[in-house]
């Protein structure tokens, strides 16, 4: 079974490359897909790492292709943030401290309090070009 990860260039790719090695003998071939080339070049190879010290016989591959990377995929799994990196970093405007406080909920709940726009409207956009 092909698994495709979209957004695999993350840092959280190895810990799924784990669970996989571990419990997941079906999967055959495992392609991560990103756009950025650099991420891919190191989370790419520690996580074939990963697979084969668990002796998990996958193929692993990294791609910034998107068409490539699910063509044929049995599943695709999707793991990113809309805004990248920047939408946590309260210093950018694309961070999160630099959203208005608009209640106290929102106060309460902190910096990672998404509203039901930023929740569901804005990925569903993102991925309109995957499904």
């Amino acid at each position: 079974m092909k698994l495709a990860v979209i957004g695999g260039g993350s840092t959280y790719t190895p810990e799924l490359a784990d669970g996989l090695g571990r419990l997941a003998p079906q999967v055959t071939e495992l392609v991560l897909v990103d756009p950025d080339e650099t991420r891919l070049a190191v989370v790419g190879p520690v996580s074939a790492r990963i697979m084969r010290a668990h002796g998990h016989r996958a193929t692993v591959r990294w791609t910034t292709d998107q068409a490539d990377g699910i063509d044929g995929a049995a599943a695709v799994l999707i793991q990113l943030r809309v805004g990248g990196q920047a939408a946590r970093d309260p210093r950018t405007d694309a961070g999160p401290q630099r959203r208005p406080v608009r209640s106290e909920m929102y106060r309460r709940i902190g910096h990672d309090f998404l509203s039901l726009a930023e929740q569901f409207v804005k990925p569903a956009r993102l991925l309109s070009g995957i499904a």
